[in-house]
């Protein structure tokens, strides 16, 4: 497996022009801020932002007129950039080992499947070998042994008892001569057709459907690779753009949402690591199925060396006693075992990062399967977060709402999520500049609906949102917010 590519980025310094400005500003607003938000800016600034408390808003006359707030967005941005490096280095660290984890047991799983196919192979040869060898024995038998019958001459009396003696000997080669047709039949049509070629087709059916699955899941994967490097890439230039100070001769380009940014890289980021877990859960059912498939060919095998056997003859019967003492299941589990398909170093590697000593079997099906990523958390550039719900219908009779989250970003924009329970897995729905938009209070009870302009190739029109709210206190609460937020901003 490829290594998730890392997000690189050089050893950041604030510009002195932001450390001047730091050490004018002494408080931006008087709004609370949340615990989580506390943590974050703790001894990197003094400079506070709006944080997401979903109730409060501290609209104190004693803030200053000229509110200068560059520095404070700055060591947000940085702390949440830094943040992500760190947690998506521990992650690609963690996909790595894994992928070689599961890329080493495909390996070693398919070297053994072509141990067995190349003995597999060896079987049926030696039966249509035999097969072969026994035909030419029962054509010579039929038609070019002589019968002793005819050696005698035409005047011995055919009654005497030496021609009836001889004449039994003829016979007993003729029983054995159709003895031994049986016996052809039954090792062509029986061993060969009915047994051993089932078990084949079998077999390779469902190791047929194991490679095509990994087939398909490394496909993805090198897709996904390759999208989470650009993404990645895309987030790390957008950070550097954002926190580039302007210049009279280098103008800023229209300006991006870093943590819309952030979510687009965490949803393929996301999907990266389903996909390696995918990979993990395939290559443990593979090596389970397997197993199985092992046991049940070794089974065959000695099936068909006991059939064959009893039904041959001046045999050994030893061998017959060995075939039928053998333990298939007991003899595959010990090839497919832990130790027979990793070295010690490899489950050591294991056991240090899951922390548990005497790794099993059972244990590496789980960390096979559950590659444990702890989801990344960061809310250095939300403002607020605002749970309500939105209106889903297509006219203005028919009204449908859903529940949603609003986010109010650093970036000085609103971002709409239609599906609020898995914000960390998608970008917004909607991202929405806040200095290109309207919020007003409607007439009915706990409604507010935002307008905002979208420019067209001829024409500008406006996407209008109406939003549900618990309250009316919760709707004059978010209006006062907005127009809070983007007069500072404006």
């Amino acid at each position: 497996m490829d290594k998730t590519e890392e997000i690189k980025s050089p050893c950041l310094e604030l510009n002195p022009n932001y450390l001047a400005i730091s050490q004018k500003v002494n408080t931006l607003f008087n709004s609370p801020c949340s615990e989580t938000h506390s943590k974050h800016l703790s001894g990197s600034s003094s400079a506070k932002l709006p944080q997401n408390n979903p109730t409060n808003f501290d609209l104190s006359p004693n803030l200053k007129e000229n509110i200068i707030y560059d520095e404070a967005i700055i060591e947000r941005k940085q702390a949440s950039f830094e943040n992500l490096k760190k947690w998506d280095n521990h992650r690609s660290h963690l996909l790595h080992v894994h992928g070689k984890f599961v890329d080493n047991l495909i390996s070693r799983l398919e070297q053994k499947l072509e141990y067995s196919n190349t003995f597999m192979h060896k079987i049926v040869k030696f039966f249509k070998e035999k097969v072969s060898q026994e035909n030419e024995y029962m054509a010579f038998m039929q038609n070019r042994l002589p019968k002793f019958s005819k050696l005698f001459n035409e005047n011995t009396n055919e009654n005497s008892g030496l021609f009836k003696s001889f004449s039994e000997v003829d016979e007993m080669h003729g029983k054995k001569a159709k003895k031994l047709e049986t016996y052809i039949i039954y090792l062509e049509k029986t061993i060969l057709k009915e047994i051993l070629q089932k078990e084949n087709n079998e077999f390779n059916r469902k190791v047929s459907f194991f490679k095509d699955r990994f087939q398909e899941i490394s496909k993805n994967l090198s897709r996904i690779n390759v999208e989470t490097a650009e993404k990645s890439t895309k987030y790390s230039k957008a950070f550097y753009e954002m926190t580039e100070p302007q210049s009279a001769t280098k103008t800023k380009k229209h300006p991006k949402d870093l943590y819309n940014l952030e979510l687009n890289f965490l949803k393929v980021a996301e999907e990266q690591s389903l996909l390696q877990r995918e990979l993990g859960v395939a290559a443990v059912e593979f090596w389970q199925e397997l197993t199985r498939l092992e046991i049940n060919r070794l089974r065959t095998i000695q099936k068909v060396m006991l059939n064959y056997l009893i039904q041959s003859e001046n045999l050994r019967g030893s061998a017959k006693n060995e075939f039928q003492a053998l333990d298939p299941e007991r003899e595959v589990e010990s090839q497919y075992s832990l130790n027979a398909l990793f070295s010690k170093e490899e489950i050591a590697a294991i056991e240090k990062l899951k922390e548990s000593n005497n790794l099993n079997i059972e244990d590496c099906f789980h960390y096979l399967k559950n590659i444990e990523i702890e989801k990344f958390k960061e809310d250095n550039l939300i403002l607020k977060e605002i749970f309500l719900e939105r209106d889903h219908g297509n006219n203005v009779n028919l009204k449908e709402f859903k529940a949603c989250l609003v986010v109010f970003t650093i970036d000085n924009n609103l971002l709409i999520f239609d599906e609020p329970k898995q914000k960390e897995s998608f970008s917004a729905n909607f991202c929405l500049r806040m200095d290109g938009i309207r919020v007003v209070q409607r007439e009915e009870e706990k409604m507010a609906e935002i307008s905002a302009k979208v420019t067209g190739f001829l024409f500008d029109s406006k996407n209008r949102f109406v939003f549900r709210f618990e309250n009316n206190d919760k709707v004059e609460e978010f209006v006062n917010y907005f127009n809070f937020i983007n007069l500072k901003k404006n």
